[in-house]
């Protein structure tokens, strides 16, 4: 025991000496990654106190230009905690690029998740990305601690999206079942306002409470048809931060300067190999915007189109139909506008017109954007031996944490019929046993009594 506690005492005196290294590191970063922002914040308890770790923000400038010059206007924002002898978290903002994927481009390590440090974290971003107001910008986030206070401050003209996951899961809460799960997400992804009515009127009969409960929960912030077609998006969950958040893992268990490295070096490589990738790309469009739309060529589900000669065709299936514009780009349910790509109905007419449905695309998802986002390379550091001596406070690391009994959590807690980003699976957590002889719950076919 002797001997683990030892060796526990030199890992947390590691960390304790790492923040006071810190303001050298933010020096060698800004010296090697000219026009970055690299941001230090302490505070102190008494006026001759020491200066106690508040925040460190970093946006490197190759990444603030592949942001603004050829990702969409689309900022997803979350919070993870961290799992090493202190209580800190990681904010960070991602992007999405051409290619539909994950574009890191800012991060800071706080010691608590809270209205300031939100606070603190937005205003830094909107002085790099010069969002202003937010007119024209889309946010998405959860519905974290003082998160959606400080958007409404201080991004008023924004878009501000919360994630359906997370209303979902408060939804279930009082009212659980596959039906409720059906409609709910029947709700969320609505393009339309048929769609969007006729869908909550499902929930109504199925719970007047639950019905309200959505109502509440307001859905022009998570329902697909409220959403701004400018964004050219139409995710309704936050998982682009959350994957990012999932990759930091293993760096999250470090001192805070080997994390934030970690955290840097990651992103280098990940611009590096994606610069790469798009060399060899073949075409107009990215390859996951080729690949959905060859998805849609090949099953056309039995939709038909018919021509007006001037560009505006009727697509129908059935009772049911949809008015395409190919010359204004628009289809009446909403998708082709919300995303800019073609949805099914507009495959269907451009097919009829004997185009190709990827000269329709939007420029966002361009082979050109996507090589010019990873165009910037993030310079390399030397190590610490290497580092000049920068001027300022000492800074002393915030409390620390006391370690739990027995075994740590190391994985987030997945809630309950949450897809899992690995494997793109839904989870058997939280779901009932039906045996598959007799019917009823609670056991399986091989421990059935009748």
């Amino acid at each position: 025991m002797r001997a683990k506690q030892e060796a526990l005492n030199l890992i947390v005196g590691d960390y304790k000496a790492q923040f006071q290294k810190l303001r050298d590191y933010a020096f060698e970063l800004l010296r090697t990654n000219k026009g970055s922002t690299v941001k230090i914040e302490t505070e102190k308890a008494t006026p001759e106190g020491p200066s106690i770790f508040n925040g460190i923000y970093v946006c490197l400038d190759s990444l603030k230009k592949g942001m603004l010059e050829s990702c969409r206007k689309v900022i997803c924002v979350d919070g993870c905690f961290l799992k090493g002898p202190w209580n800190g978290q990681i904010l960070v903002a991602v992007g999405r690029d051409a290619n539909n994927q994950m574009y890191p481009f800012a991060w800071a390590v706080v010691p608590r998740e809270n209205y300031d440090r939100w606070n603190w974290f937005l205003k830094l971003l909107i002085d790099d990305l010069n969002l202003s107001d937010g007119k024209g910008w889309t946010i998405i986030s959860d519905q974290q601690k003082g998160l959606v206070e400080c958007v409404k401050g201080l991004l008023k003209e924004a878009e501000h999206r919360l994630c359906a996951r997370h209303v979902y899961a408060n939804l279930r809460k009082r009212w659980k079942g596959n039906l409720y799960k059906k409609i709910f997400w029947a709700i969320a992804k609505s393009s339309t306002k048929n769609q969007f009515d006729n869908n909550m009127k499902e929930m109504r009969e199925l719970s007047i409470d639950a019905h309200q409960f959505l109502l509440d929960k307001n859905p022009t912030k998570w329902c697909r048809f409220f959403f701004k077609r400018d964004a050219q998006c139409d995710s309704v969950d936050n998982n682009m931060a959350e994957v990012f958040n999932g990759a930091l893992l293993e760096a999250r268990y470090k001192p805070i300067i080997t994390m934030l490295e970690d955290i840097r070096e990651t992103i280098m490589v990940r611009i590096k190999i994606r610069r790469a990738l798009g060399e060899k790309m073949q075409g107009k469009v990215c390859p996951r915007i080729q690949s959905k739309i060859q998805s849609l060529k090949e099953t056309n589900g039995g939709w038909k189109a018919i021509s007006n000669g001037v560009g505006r065709y009727s697509v129908k299936l059935g009772s049911d139909g949809y008015v395409v514009n190919v010359l204004q780009k628009h289809c009446e349910c909403n998708r082709w506008n919300l995303t800019g790509i073609p949805c099914i109905h507009a495959v269907i007419a451009l097919k009829e017109a004997r185009v190709n449905p990827e000269d329709y695309v939007s420029d966002c998802y361009s082979v050109a954007s996507y090589i010019k986002a990873y165009s910037y390379p993030i310079e390399p550091l030397n190590g610490m031996n290497m580092w000049l001596p920068s001027e300022g406070d000492v800074i002393s690391p915030p409390e620390f944490k006391k370690k739990k009994r027995g075994k740590q959590q190391h994985k987030r807690r997945r809630e309950e019929g949450e897809t899992s980003s690995k494997y793109g699976s839904v989870t058997k957590f939280g779901r009932k046993v039906r045996c598959s002889k007799c019917g009823d719950y609670g056991h399986n076919k091989q421990t059935c009594k009748k």
